[in-house]
């Protein structure tokens, strides 16, 4: 039976540790290795992680300074690799495994031959519930970028079971958040064979004051950062890995998350905007110049009302997409496209 290292990083997690690490002992996968990766706590998380090690064999805990999310992952990473564990699941303190999860997935990558598997999953919390169902269906590398773009793959780290070998040359980008939209596509083209079930198998807790649901121009550009680090690297002209069409949705949705950057941005006051200048600076450079041989025309009223703005960059035009924003926001409240 295969070791699985479940890397769990917990930075102030003492409400919601228990519920994590109890789903994580009762998979029906024996064989496990539970990197607890206490990420600078100030509450009690640290000693949980330690009673958890001293309770149970399978545990590990490990204590570092506040390094962030990224850096916690890649220490766990780290250890697993270092231990020889075959195969590699990531889990956030915040939520918690059905207990078949990991045989469910280990039992589609054993059978496939894959190198990744991954199953659906349940978003709760602050939202009423919703399933996030993934396809049966089976992947080679350019098909599994194809099915990230059409979002049957999900930039998401937590849903998938990975043979180890995939993190040999990769870590997640340390210090800046929205890291698994700039990895996830790196793990797919270390892959031959990404494999995906219709199962729910894991339960991603949405909690007000999380991380990536908090607006600062920091985060806003991180969330730039990752996206435009995506389509550099899958629209390099010495590789061919995405359809015209699919390239198209990949410039589609680079230019939302710019967007999306300028629509909030106005609202983190003009000393950290200035502190993020370079941001607005490879916004406008995208738009001037990498979106011009990209067919627009259907593309949503919005997005290209605001990628307009993106071309005079200024004071004034950022209050203009702030205020458009909000009016969109009041119009169209249930779209995605309004929340950051």
């Amino acid at each position: 039976m295969p070791t699985i290292s479940i890397i769990v990083p917990v930075h102030n997690a003492e409400d919601t540790l228990e519920r994590c690490v109890e789903s994580i002992l009762a998979q029906t996968h024996g064989d496990l290795d539970i990197i607890l990766i206490d990420d600078g706590s100030s509450d009690i998380s640290g000693a949980m992680c330690d009673a958890y090690a001293e309770f149970d064999a399978r545990v590990r805990a490990v204590h570092t300074s506040n390094l962030g999310l990224s850096a916690a992952r890649n220490l766990g990473v780290e250890s697993a690799l270092k231990r020889g564990s075959e195969l590699i699941a990531f889990a956030d303190a915040d939520d918690f495994m059905e207990p078949d999860m990991l045989e469910e997935l280990l039992k589609e990558l054993d059978s496939q031959s894959a190198d990744i598997a991954q199953c659906g999953y349940r978003i709760e919390g602050l939202r009423k519930a919703r399933d996030e169902i993934a396809p049966k269906a089976a992947y080679d590398t350019m098909g599994a970028i194809a099915a990230l773009m059409e979002e049957s793959i999900k930039a998401a780290i937590w849903n998938k079971l990975y043979r180890s070998r995939i993190f040999d040359n990769l870590r997640f980008p340390e210090g800046r958040v929205f890291e698994e939209i700039a990895t996830t596509h790196l793990m797919l083209l270390e892959c031959r064979k990404i494999v995906s079930i219709p199962y729910i198998g894991y339960h991603y807790v949405m909690r007000e004051g999380s991380i990536t649901h908090t607006i600062s121009m920091k985060n806003l550009s991180d969330f730039w950062t990752a996206h435009k680090e995506r389509f550099d690297c899958l629209t390099r002209k010495d590789q061919s890995l995405l359809s015209a069409n699919h390239e198209n949705i990949l410039a589609q949705e680079t230019a939302s998350a710019a967007s999306r950057v300028l629509r909030w941005s106005f609202s983190c006051g003009t000393e950290e905007r200035t502190k993020h200048a370079r941001t607005f600076s490879e916004i406008s450079d995208f738009t001037k110049n990498d979106l011009i041989i990209y067919d627009t025309s259907h593309w949503p009223v919005h997005l290209k009302a605001t990628l307009a703005i993106a071309r005079n960059m200024s004071t004034p035009t950022l209050a203009i997409a702030y205020l458009f924003n909000q009016v969109f926001i009041r119009l169209f409240p249930g779209k995605s496209w309004n929340r950051f």
